[in-house]
């Protein structure tokens, strides 16, 4: 039959079998002449299609992971690098000289900040609460790990729930 006269004409009739949407025009021509050949285009199916296709896309799947990890890194080193300028300035304004920030300086950044339409807004007892939280040697102030630290927080969503379900209410 025509494509399968010689062996590189098998060769080619099954590529272009595999990779285009000619499959099965290709397959019913040998199909048509010789039934058998049913059999080692099932191979072939399997072959083809299935572990060759399966490989294209673990390769492809572990391409995007790893172009994901680094965006991933890249996104997380340009925060850092965000909450370390941001302390500079802060501690800077404040008169800090970049080595500390007070709470009341603090409290005002955390206002500036709740403010911004992509923050989430933290309220001044959730504020006082983070301050108490991060501030462990009780100086008032605290140091530029101290503030990335809590920064970093800030950036989470957080929401409280209650400690006993409604099923305790209902059946004391």
């Amino acid at each position: 039959t025509k494509g399968f006269e010689s062996f590189k004409d098998s060769l080619n009739s099954m590529f272009i079998a595999g990779v285009s949407d000619e499959f099965v025009a290709v397959f019913l021509k040998s199909y048509t002449a010789y039934r058998f050949v049913g059999i080692l285009w099932l191979i072939f199916l399997v072959i083809a299609h299935v572990l060759l296709l399966s490989l294209v896309l673990d390769t492809l799947c572990a391409a995007y992971m790893t172009y994901s990890e680094h965006r991933a890194e890249a996104t997380a080193e340009q925060r850092i690098l965000g909450m370390w300028k941001a302390f500079k300035t802060l501690s800077n304004a404040t008169g800090g000289h970049e080595k500390e920030v007070t709470q009341s300086n603090f409290m005002f950044f955390l206002q500036e900040i709740s403010q911004s339409p992509r923050s989430q807004g933290i309220s001044t007892e959730e504020a006082e609460i983070m301050w108490q939280a991060i501030d462990k040697d009780q100086s008032g102030s605290i140091d530029h790990e101290e503030f990335l630290g809590v920064v970093g927080l800030i950036q989470y969503d957080f929401w409280t729930t209650r400690k006993d379900s409604y099923i305790k209410d209902w059946f004391p």
